[in-house]
């Protein structure tokens, strides 16, 4: 009997403080420097909007010409994946994709894989905006 007086006064308690938090509002008031570091937060990503993050590299050769080959057929079979060249002396570098984690980066290694037999994952400075 006991218990059930217990659990019926914790059900009650509890449906009455769900009727009163509903009712009521909660005003959150932020330090001026809160503000203050939002602020310069967005503007640093406005001016620099990439993180480190993985690319996985398709090719790296010392001839243009067949990085820009290997850029069209991959373009042609994957629409819309974002295709870095690169030129970092001696070679000319074509990496694919903006990926925050490993993880991410390695599922499309995977995919890249089965058509560009030389691909693997390299870390990157990846641009924000395009996210995958």
């Amino acid at each position: 009997m006991r218990f059930v007086f217990k659990t019926v006064f914790v059900f009650a308690t509890c449906l009455l403080a769900g009727q009163q938090l509903s009712a009521q509002y909660l005003n959150v008031t932020a330090e001026p420097k809160v503000d203050q570091l939002m602020q310069t937060h967005v503007r640093m990503n406005m001016v620099d909007p990439t993180m480190d993050g993985y690319r996985v590299q398709v090719i790296q050769n010392t001839n243009r010409d067949k990085v820009r080959e290997v850029r069209t057929e991959l373009t042609s079979r994957y629409p819309g994946l974002a295709v870095y060249e690169t030129y970092e002396p001696p070679f000319f570098k074509l990496r694919a994709g903006d990926l925050k984690d490993r993880y991410e980066a390695y599922r499309l290694f995977v995919e890249l894989k089965r058509d560009f037999k030389l691909s693997f994952i390299v870390r990157d400075r990846i641009s924000i905006m395009n996210l995958r």
